[in-house]
């Protein structure tokens, strides 16, 4: 689905996604990975998918708000799993990765301090 925004300045936002992938600023990502306002890195290791160590990654990010993408339908985590978002404390969503792709640049153009992590 093509997206178009507003000038957002130089943040990076989603341009595109499909089944496969993810374009930032009109770069197509296949793998998974991790997004923010100012970064991109797709060299996020989700494996297992949504395992507790991926998870507690995610925990270091500096972030106001975070969304994990689980894919093209929504997973629930189980609490054990999203634990170490729960003790950090760190405002987070889980949703559908197509969902998380909309809302991103939502929270992107009300210059939120937000991260995104993808699974494609």
């Amino acid at each position: 689905m093509k997206i178009s925004l507003t000038n957002i300045g130089d943040k990076n936002y989603i341009t595109d996604y499909g089944s496969n992938f993810v374009s930032i600023n009109n770069t197509r990502y296949r793998g998974n990975l991790i997004i923010t306002p100012d970064s991109v890195d797709d060299t996020w290791n989700n494996s297992p998918p949504f395992s507790v160590e991926s998870i507690k990654f995610l925990s270091f990010l500096d972030v106001e708000i975070l969304i994990i993408g689980t894919g093209l339908k929504h997973q629930v985590l189980s609490p054990a799993t999203i634990q170490p978002l729960i003790e950090k404390p760190l405002s987070f969503e889980i949703m559908s990765t197509p969902a998380a792709c909309r809302t991103f640049n939502i929270l992107v153009a009300e210059d939120r301090n937000i991260g995104a992590a993808l699974l494609i």
